[in-house]
């Protein structure tokens, strides 16, 4: 399963890089998910380096729930609390408020034909 997670509404990387690393950390994550950071295109004045998403590569909806756990915990820690976007193979569910209702909403849609 590859699933990218995007912060649309933030104009820089820090929250990206910040959750990258917290699911780095996170030893239910990090046993059995890669966590990469991607890219963002760079426009002909851009100087480059920004990421625009956490690309995730993992095996089971377990893994899928134990990030959506790191998630929502490195969420609480935050003082701005960022609506998430979460794709996988073309499909999109945000999550707007961290609830475990929303959490369960990317987990159904995410999981669809698995």
């Amino acid at each position: 399963m590859d699933v990218a997670i995007r912060f649309p509404e933030e104009d820089d990387d820090a929250t990206i890089r910040s959750l990258c690393e917290w699911l780095r950390r996170d030893p239910d994550v990090s046993r059995e998910v890669t966590v990469r950071l991607l890219g963002a295109p760079a426009g002909p004045e851009d100087q480059g380096g920004a990421f625009d998403a956490i690309q995730l590569v993992f095996t089971d909806l377990v893994s899928l729930a134990n990030v959506l756990i790191a998630y929502g915990a490195w969420r609480t820690t935050r003082t701005s609390k960022p609506k998430a976007e979460f794709e996988r193979d073309g499909r999109r569910v945000e999550d707007s408020d961290g609830s475990d209702d929303s959490r369960q909403r990317v987990i159904d849609a995410l999981s669809e034909n698995e």
